[in-house]
């Protein structure tokens, strides 16, 4: 979901920041945020409130949805890695280690894979034309 917060740190000092986050709830989201931003603030800084919330887009995945494919490690000659999937788009990957970075297939290396909404479009549209050949 596409949304703005309107934030501030002290009188006549508001601003508007723009997030792209997965998330149903934009509210719950930016309270999230600025509890986070407050909980982490140095000495010279301000901590923000939040004054206001607006939707943009509903319906943006913009990040991929991994869900792990292999019950067992798999191994090749560069160590252990997961098979993931996007389970919004399908697309496939390659986890390794213990951390949330996903390696995209080569099957999927072109630019239009790397967000889930462009790769869902993408697939959709690939899909149709697969369909239109077999009508002809």
């Amino acid at each position: 979901m596409k949304f703005r917060m309107k934030v501030t740190n002290g009188p006549n000092n508001e601003w508007w920041e723009e997030y792209d986050k997965d998330t149903t709830n934009a509210q719950q989201k930016a309270k999230e945020i600025v509890a986070f931003f407050n909980s982490t603030l140095l000495p010279d800084e301000k901590a923000r409130r939040l004054l206001a919330v607006e939707v943009l887009s509903a319906n943006s995945c913009r990040n991929h949805e991994w869900q792990k494919q292999n019950l067992v490690a798999s191994v090749d000659n560069r160590g252990v890695y997961d098979i993931m999937r996007c389970v919004r788009c399908g697309v496939t990957g390659k986890r390794r280690g213990f951390d949330d970075d996903v390696m995209i297939d080569r099957k999927y290396r072109a630019k239009v894979y790397r967000r889930c909404d462009t790769s869902q479009a993408h697939l959709e549209k690939l899909e149709q034309r697969r369909l239109d050949k077999g009508a002809d």
